[in-house]
């Protein structure tokens, strides 16, 4: 789970169901690939620490209101809605559209290479296994 809520905030555009969730468990399990640097980088501080330090879960439409989703659909709708998207951006003045991403890169890469440097910290702090074993794990993913 963890990893899909960092690889959907890789994304520009993120489209989701009304039934998904997002969320970072890592907290909850003790241990961290260190996706959350990639999260915290990418959304308010207040949001980011939510998400990161409680361990809960955010529902689609909670997860728009936090400007980790882009747009809730109708469940079974999302994919549809993506390819709209993705056509309109394939439409527009194509040299706009690459400029106006390598703005937004520019904008939120470098936070993240350099959160990046932390993530050998991360590691170091959270590989004890044993922690899995009396940890509450994932119980009460509805609870967001």
């Amino acid at each position: 789970m963890g990893a899909g809520f960092v690889l959907s905030q890789s994304c520009d555009i993120v489209v989701a169901g009304d039934g998904a969730q997002f969320g970072y468990p890592e907290a909850r399990i003790g241990v961290t690939g260190g996706g959350g640097t990639y999260i915290a980088s990418r959304v308010p501080t207040k949001v980011a620490a939510d998400l990161l330090l409680t361990g809960r879960f955010y529902t689609a439409t909670r997860a728009r209101e936090a400007g980790l989703v882009s747009e809730v659909v109708e469940r079974g709708k999302a994919l549809a809605l993506a390819r709209e998207l993705a056509d309109q951006i394939a439409d527009n003045h194509g040299p706009s559209v690459r400029l106006l991403k390598a703005l937004i890169d520019r904008e939120t890469q470098t936070t993240t290479a350099e959160s990046a440097q932390f993530l050998g910290l991360l590691k170091a702090h959270t590989s004890d296994s044993s922690r899995l074993q009396v940890s509450k794990g994932l119980k009460g993913l509805k609870g967001a």
